[in-house]
């Protein structure tokens, strides 16, 4: 039999030590079938799923924790995170800039002695060997000794699978400094983005020193004024007119 909810019914906001979800919250709805308040997880909406709480994710899901990356870093980065977050450098790029210069220094030192153009050469030639060894394939066949004939095509066949083979590890080997150079230069526009993104904090820095001493040098200014300055009206004036000078 179903039970009315009492006038006076006041629902607690989480569970009791005794229950195995103690501390998390309760439902807030009336749980008529029971005569009790409901024993579900509540949802932010202080209902649970069978009293229509909506389900929510973000910023309004019980679990969620401020940060735009915490809530979803594994424990592994959080550390390093939490000493991000204390760095009070982080608007500085000095560093990054580094970095990227120790990256770039690394990557132009991998690159093979050798250039593009002398890879095409060797694969130019390995090219010309192929077609050497096919049109000797073919000239085989016009030799009417078989055993010189076998020994030909023999010989053909070994050629081609060598320059098959070479011409396999110099396009690797061109194509890993392909990658090397679209890195580098990748890298060195990064950079570029960066010394600009430097330059300009270092400039608004700059500026804002700027007006700061001069905030502080028209304080003194104002302050021998009301030293040396008698009269109070002309002082007030003097002080209304700093004051509408500097927005305060």
């Amino acid at each position: 039999m179903r039970k009315k909810k009492p006038e006076n019914f006041s629902p607690v906001p989480d569970f009791p030590k005794d229950h195995k979800h103690y501390g998390k919250p309760r439902c807030q709805a009336w749980n008529p079938n029971y005569g009790r308040q409901c024993l579900g997880l509540a949802r932010p909406n202080g209902k649970c799923r069978s009293h229509n709480g909506s389900a929510a994710s973000g910023i309004a899901a019980p679990n969620y924790k401020h940060g735009k990356y915490v809530s979803n870093l594994p424990k592994r980065y959080l550390s390093n995170f939490r000493a991000a977050q204390d760095n009070p450098d982080y608007l500085k790029l000095q560093d990054d800039i580094h970095l990227v210069d120790a990256r770039l220094m690394e990557l132009t030192g991998s690159i093979d002695e050798k250039s593009s153009s002398l890879i095409f050469d060797k694969l130019s030639a390995e090219v010309s060997k192929m077609e050497m060894a096919q049109a000797a394939v073919v000239r085989s066949q016009n030799i009417t000794d078989k055993e010189t004939r076998e020994r030909m095509r023999a010989k053909a066949n070994a050629d081609y699978i060598d320059s098959v083979s070479e011409l396999s590890r110099l396009i690797k080997r061109g194509a890993k400094e392909w990658y090397i150079w679209h890195d580098i230069t990748d890298l060195i526009e990064k950079r570029r983005r960066l010394v600009e993104t430097e330059r300009k904090l270092l400039v608004d820095m700059q500026n804002l020193i700027r007006i700061e001493d001069t905030f502080v040098r028209f304080d003194i200014l104002m302050e021998s004024i009301r030293r040396n300055v008698p009269d109070r009206d002309t002082r007030a004036a003097i002080q209304s007119d700093y004051n509408a000078a500097v927005g305060r």
